[in-house]
């Protein structure tokens, strides 16, 4: 739409070509809106613009001071949504609603509105100066936070109900606008690229935040008439028992979003102030990610598609809960995924299917475990195993035993680094000759926010702090160091994204002798760094060096190590 906008401006002659590439690396820098470039930079007046838009697509423009704000049509557009499209609602009639734009050709906003509200929306173009003074007015909000007290008074009433007033606050709830809010905020979250959406009253408000980029985000407070009926809306998609309020549930929901499939995993338990509600967004798009994009170093990646080749061992990654390792598992299989390759995973749950791979979820209700299922598995010749955590020893056993049969095994463990996994492996009670017999490699993972590319900006460090969180000069020599500002693009965090710093250890042959050997988990380390492997941190300083991410991160991710 920006492209129709500027064409249409340049044909009617009210800019020129230099104008047109001069906005275009503008919106490219700020990622603001196209009008706000053309009116902010002096482009083009906005009463030549209200003009332009009234002669060229028949849309007339407004005075807010000539309308009186109503609380009721303030309350039909969430701030959240009033600030992410700069838009204000004036007048309803009938079935329309007529909204304050600054952009009035914006389809996605006008769209949104539409389907939030229920009813037909009616764009007007107003000035940038009333926009922004309307919403300071009427849509405070802090952050991306809408405050309570931001909210108007006539919905002031306290969430805390006894449990024989919710069947009546939810028969006098319009179900449609929690179903309507529902649908806004799974698809803001896809949109987004979280992990999870949390839904949860906190005092006297009901909350809604974002795990985005590994970190949780509180994005807008769910509208307090009908807090209740969004739970109820939750459940009733996630074919959970709508009557059951005391016992925790579980549940899955099969989401369609911009023509891609989304699964989401549903848990709700009973917290004193009510039902919390988490969804887990298990979006298959964003796993398939190939291996060259996760962040290895070309020498660890090398190291890591050659243990792929081989027909048979164990190929382990581990790291804490969130570290990427499902995403680097899956990213594999999908390499490996050939027609005449026969190919089992069990898992706890199945995340995401994958066509061509024949998958197992786990059932300990029950008492179908992850033992269970691979003793199953071995009976149907598979060339390649996947395992989706190793837990106990009788997993342990069987892994090992499928490898050394001729499969090639992935799975996952949880431990802080490479080297430590053996003892690990030997802790449960595998004997030491069948870990080393066994093993093709590990990789140990974790991940890091990425600096946002639009406010990326050169920082400077005390020079004593660097010292303290073990920044060597000497070993990892001179560079410069940055840091994302923030901005729109980012939801002002200075992030956008995430990468994987990794800690690759193949299994050499002095290595797998000193496993025999009954080696400490500092002896297996100090060989392997003698072997050239990237230790978690070098490969977190390298990151930083490149301008990847920053200090602040690696500390927040290997402080432990």
């Amino acid at each position: 739409m920006a492209a129709e906008i500027l064409n249409a401006l340049l044909n009617a002659n009210l800019i020129t070509m230099s104008q047109v590439k001069a906005i275009k690396d503008k919106q490219e820098e700020t990622n603001e809106g196209v009008v706000s470039v053309l009116v902010k930079n002096g482009h083009l007046s906005e009463i030549k613009l209200m003009k332009f838009f009234k002669d060229q697509y028949g849309i007339d423009s407004a005075d807010l001071k000539n309308f009186k704000m109503d609380p009721m049509l303030l309350d039909l557009i969430e701030s959240e949504v009033a600030h992410k499209y700069q838009v204000i609602p004036i007048e309803k009639k009938g079935r329309s609603l007529y909204v304050g734009m600054i952009n009035p050709l914006n389809e996605n906003a006008i769209e949104d509105i539409s389907f939030l509200t229920g009813l037909s929306t009616k764009p007007l173009m107003i000035s940038q100066i009333q926009m922004q003074e309307y919403l300071d007015k009427y849509y405070k909000r802090e952050g991306n936070l809408v405050a309570v007290s931001d909210l108007p008074q006539a919905e002031q009433k306290d969430v805390y109900q006894p449990e024989e007033e919710w069947e009546e606050e939810l028969s006098m709830t319009t179900s449609s606008q929690a179903a309507d809010f529902v649908k806004y905020i799974i698809d803001d979250a896809v949109s987004r690229k979280a992990s999870d959406i949390h839904i949860e009253f906190i005092g006297k408000r009901q909350r809604v935040r974002m795990r985005i980029d590994g970190v949780l985000q509180e994005v807008v407070d769910a509208p307090r008439k009908f807090s209740l009926a969004i739970i109820q809306r939750v459940k009733i998609l996630s074919k959970m028992d709508i009557a059951e309020h005391i016992k925790p549930q579980d549940g899955r929901i099969k989401w369609r979003y911009h023509g891609r499939d989304i699964d989401l995993r549903v848990s709700v338990i009973p917290t004193v102030l009510g039902e919390k509600v988490v969804m887990r967004i298990l979006d298959k798009g964003s796993l398939m990610v190939d291996l060259k994009d996760l962040g290895f170093t070309e020498q660890s990646r090398k190291k890591f598609e050659d243990a792929l080749e081989r027909p048979y061992g164990i190929i382990l990654v581990t790291g804490p809960t969130g570290s990427g390792k499902s995403t680097t598992l899956y990213s594999a299989l999908s390499r490996l995924n050939e027609p005449g390759t026969q190919i089992i995973t069990v898992e706890d749950p199945v995340e995401y299917n994958i066509r061509g791979i024949n998958q197992i979820p786990i059932r300990s209700d029950i008492g179908f475990d992850f033992p269970d299922a691979l003793r199953a598995i071995l009976r149907h010749s598979p060339d390649i195993i996947m395992v989706g955590e190793i837990r106990d020893q009788d997993t342990a056993e069987i892994a090992i035993r499928a490898a050394l049969a001729g499969q090639l095994v992935l799975s996952t463990i949880h431990t802080n680094d490479a080297p430590s996994t053996v003892n690990r492996l030997v802790d449960m009670g595998i004997k030491p000759f069948l870990v080393a017999a066994s093993l093709n490699i590990i990789q140990a993972q974790r991940l890091v926010r990425r600096i946002c590319p639009k406010c990326k900006k050169a920082i400077e460090y005390d020079q004593v702090y660097l010292k303290e969180i073990g920044y060597d000069q000497e070993k990892y020599g001179k560079f410069t160091f940055y840091k994302g500002t923030g901005c729109g693009y980012c939801n002002n965090t200075g992030y956008k994204g995430r990468v994987a710093i990794t800690e690759v250890m193949p299994i050499s042959r002095k290595i797998r002798q000193r496993i025999v050997d009954g080696a400490s988990t500092a002896e297996v380390k100090q060989l392997a760094i003698n072997e050239k492997m990237i230790t978690l941190r070098e490969d977190a300083w390298l990151k930083v060096s490149q301008g990847v991410t920053t200090i602040e991160e690696i500390v927040r991710e290997t402080s432990s190590l």
